[in-house]
């Protein structure tokens, strides 16, 4: 059989498979659905992979818009008992907006004992007040999580409030938050694997109008192997096609033995997405071309 020169018209002369992975065979089960590696060892290793192609992930919304990454801001009380500074860490998992507000105003009373936080239907906004005309509530976001300024890792901008804590106070009246809550969670999904990606071909594709002097090229720079735009309603299931786009497909230089291949699900700033099970597999399909 002829070695594969990256001509993708060759592939006929190679062996066709369909691979079809479930992360509730991952070898360590405490790792979540979302980080994760999968051992083929003890099953049936793959080599010489020349071409592969991720066609369809199937997948279920059960992500938290509360995780770890974006889960603190600190809560500034200015009253006739002084100032004062004080962190909050909102419990991860996934809220609507009244339970939010219901569970934050749990976690902020302590420090400021009159304060009421509700959600406004009417306003579509949460809403504070301290209902003591000598007590005003800033909030501010939490600057030493990792790359707060993400928009995904600010509290801050998932409740509405202004991103850097600047420009908004709470006193004696309802005093609503500038902006609706950011609530709806992962929109724009990534699966990313260094695995595969860190054995994709340093040469250019051979496409049909290229020659060995103009050829197209094949991205080299992010481990992503497709984009994922979640549309289903939480809790619930959907699979996600690559039609036809090649985000999912690569071609290799040299042979790739599969023998493990590890699979991470991301947010668009490159957080490991978080849902606190493991008993919500994630299912991907293949196609693999191979000697």
């Amino acid at each position: 059989m002829e070695s594969f020169n990256g001509n993708t018209d060759n592939l006929k002369n190679f062996n066709e498979s369909n691979l079809r992975i479930s992360t509730s065979f991952r070898s360590n089960f405490t790792d979540p659905d979302t980080n994760c590696t999968l051992d083929f060892t003890q099953n049936r290793n793959i080599n010489n992979i020349v071409k592969l192609n991720l066609n369809y992930v199937t997948i279920c919304n059960n992500f938290y818009n509360v995780a770890s990454y974006n889960n603190t801001f600190y809560l500034l009380v200015n009253s006739g008992a002084g100032n004062t500074v004080n962190k909050i860490t909102v419990p991860v998992g996934y809220y609507d907006a009244t339970a939010l507000a219901a569970l934050l105003q749990t976690l902020c009373v302590p420090f400021a004992p009159t304060l009421t936080i509700t959600y406004s239907e009417t306003l579509k906004r949460i809403v504070f007040n301290t209902n003591d005309a000598g007590t005003t509530i800033l909030l501010n976001p939490d600057t030493l999580s990792a790359n707060f300024n993400y928009l995904g890792n600010n509290f801050l901008y998932l409740i509405g409030a202004p991103v850097d804590g600047g420009g908004y106070s709470a006193t004696n009246v309802p005093s609503p938050l500038p902006s609706p809550p950011a609530l709806f969670g992962a929109t724009s999904v990534y699966i990313v694997s260094n695995k595969l990606v860190t054995a994709r071909s340093i040469l250019n594709v051979l496409l049909p109008d290229d020659n060995e002097i103009n050829r197209s090229l094949q991205s080299q720079n992010a481990s992503e192997i497709m984009a994922l735009g979640i549309t289903s309603p939480w809790g619930t299931y959907q699979t996600y096609y690559d039609n036809g786009s090649a985000r999912g497909m690569y071609v290799l230089s040299q042979g790739l033995t599969l023998d493990t291949v590890d699979l991470k699900v991301v947010d668009q700033f490159g957080n490991v997405l978080e849902n606190g099970t493991n008993n919500t597999p994630i299912y991907y399909s293949f196609k693999i071309f191979y000697q």
